[in-house]
């Protein structure tokens, strides 16, 4: 079924004025998939409370030939500077430049139009609100929606590599030049969702030595584990922001990750995005602590919609290295997920440690879109001569 894009503006609330729209928005929500979350009206309105003030955000309703929304996807324009790849690897969106170790050279500046994307939103990727049944049509109206747009020179689309060729032959029936920037990113999930302890049964004879000797140590330590879900999680806001403070992830000197290339601070925007996101009408949160009497010394935090599990945040305080207590408290949430009836958990993560959880992990690249004009030549001359594009 083709499907054909409508752009809708969205007012100071993340919302369209369209009430069938908002409607049917609301009500693919409900049944979110992987990915997904990124699209769903909760994300768009806390991202537009928070993060508007650095680019424009509204929303493509992909419809049916009787007019019907099968499909949303927020759209998002900023003002950049970028080097000759045309797309960044990290830095999506206006300011999160700042957030980053090695900022390289950015020379041109440009229009960007993308999918809702940010450091601080923790949204890496694109991202289509759909049925199943109409998620692949959904996904080849993206292009003729972001051709229909005005106010940008380049667009980037950061996508599974499966979607590639498809997208990029939608593209070009919808009259723009497509380019790849291989990112070689994989973003993985676990489809098959069960208790930890058979994931980890399942892994080597090392891995599941090192598991034993986690949970031994910690329960040497005195460490206990609490799951809250729902409205129970916001008693607990302050003490996973003071698990945040003490994390690694807060320090631009450290070095634990070296494949790591950016620091995003909890505390400010990244804070008031989560707890906004989490509002009235949001998703559901679901938090795991390791605690030892009033220290919290792990947290992980996700955000559940209908079938699934997507992982956001997890801090660990950098003194509690040695008991693995990130790992533990990814254990419990699994388990919490299986208990549940979750069919699916996103991780949301390319971080090496969670491949032994994962069995599913598509490798994403950016997906470049450009103008058949002028400027779209030159850019892609740029891009394929300069900076690697194919």
């Amino acid at each position: 079924m083709k499907l054909a894009p409508r752009l809708l503006p969205l007012d100071a609330d993340g919302r369209p004025a369209d009430p069938a729209a908002a409607a049917a928005w609301d009500r693919l929500a409900r049944g979110a998939g992987v990915g997904a979350l990124f699209a769903t009206p909760a994300f768009a309105s806390a991202f537009v409370a928070e993060f508007g003030d650095r680019g424009r955000l509204d929303l493509l309703a992909l419809e049916d030939s009787a007019g019907r929304p099968r499909g949303f996807a927020p759209l998002m324009r900023c003002r950049v500077r970028r080097g000759p790849t045309l797309a960044p690897r990290h830095d999506y969106l206006a300011g999160d430049v700042a957030l980053l170790r090695r900022p390289g050279r950015r020379m041109l500046p440009l229009r960007q139009a993308s999918p809702l994307l940010g450091l601080e939103a923790m949204a890496m990727r694109a991202a289509v609100l759909a049925e199943p049944d109409d998620e692949a049509d959904a996904w080849r109206a993206l292009p003729a929606g972001f051709a229909a747009a005005r106010g940008w020179d380049v667009a980037v689309l950061p996508v599974e590599a499966s979607r590639i060729l498809d997208l990029s032959a939608s593209a070009r029936e919808a009259g723009l030049i497509a380019l790849v920037h291989p990112l070689e990113r994989p973003m993985r999930a676990i489809r098959r969702v069960r208790p930890s302890a058979e994931i980890v049964a399942g892994g080597s004879g090392k891995f599941r030595q090192n598991v034993r000797r986690a949970e031994k140590f910690a329960d040497t330590c005195g460490w206990r584990f609490e799951t809250r879900a729902g409205s129970r999680v916001a008693a607990d806001y302050e003490a996973f922001a003071a698990v945040a403070e003490t994390s690694w992830k807060e320090d631009v000197a450290a070095d634990r990750a070296i494949s790591e290339a950016v620091v995003v601070p909890y505390a400010g925007p990244q804070r008031r995005f989560v707890e906004r996101l989490f509002g009235s009408g949001g998703p559901e949160p679901v938090l795991v602590t390791a605690r030892r009497g009033t220290q919290i010394g792990a947290a992980i935090l996700g955000a559940r919609t209908g079938p699934t599990l997507t992982l956001l945040l997890l801090f660990q305080n950098a003194e509690a290295g040695r008991e693995s207590l990130g790992r533990l408290v990814l254990h419990r949430i699994i388990d919490w997920a299986a208990q549940q009836g979750v069919r699916t958990i996103d991780m949301n993560s390319n971080a090496g440690w969670t491949e032994r959880y994962a069995d599913d992990a598509p490798v994403l690249h950016n997906l470049v879109l450009l103008r058949r004009d002028p400027i779209g030549w030159a850019l892609a001359a740029i891009g394929r001569m300069r900076g690697g594009l194919r």
